[in-house]
């Protein structure tokens, strides 16, 4: 892969929440307000169609803030750029902790709740699944292939690791005692 092509993959997030302000812009400007009001809307049916990835609720969010007012607008596109370079961070950490561990099914455990990611670790090895901080400092978990979490797994590389303690002993309301390490 050439550099350029790398340096947009590492930065998808960045320059989709560069330049689709600048259409907006760019089609407001020109007249056509409807069309650049819809702009943002078909990049995410686009992004659905090809990688199957939804907007989330805070996309969507600004998304509503930007049609709001000029100020609004310049607000949700600053926010916007900060959330894709935590986003754009995040997935380039993921993708090598997924190399480094030879699977593809761990996940960032941001996604898991709008707990604080440490906070979500926890709640994950409660309920019977394997998370961990690896030393990029990216908080994950691992599933199966059917997206069930995975209990007795021992990641090769961390930084603090939380597992249910094995054989899983149940503490009730469908909660397991976990360790930490």
């Amino acid at each position: 892969m050439s550099k350029v092509l790398e340096h947009v993959e590492n930065n998808k997030n960045l320059v989709s929440a560069i330049s689709q302000p600048v259409a907006v812009i760019g089609l407001e400007t020109t007249g056509k307000k409807i069309a650049g009001r819809l702009v943002t809307p078909a990049v995410w049916v686009l992004n659905y169609a090809a990688n199957k990835k939804a907007p989330d609720t805070i996309d969507v969010g600004l998304y509503g803030m930007g049609l709001l007012s000029n100020i609004a607008g310049v607000a949700s596109i600053a926010t916007g750029v900060v959330k894709a370079v935590v986003e754009d961070d995040m997935a380039n950490k993921l993708r090598i902790i997924r190399a480094a561990e030879g699977t593809s099914f761990i996940r960032p455990t941001y996604h898991f709740s709008s707990a604080p990611a440490a906070i979500n670790a926890m709640t994950i090895a409660s309920l019977g699944g394997t998370a961990w901080k690896h030393p990029n400092g990216l908080w994950v978990y691992i599933t199966d292939a059917k997206g069930y979490m995975v209990a007795n797994y021992k990641p090769k590389k961390y930084v603090k690791l939380y597992r249910p303690i094995w054989p899983l002993q149940p503490l009730g309301a469908g909660k397991f005692r976990f360790t930490s390490e």
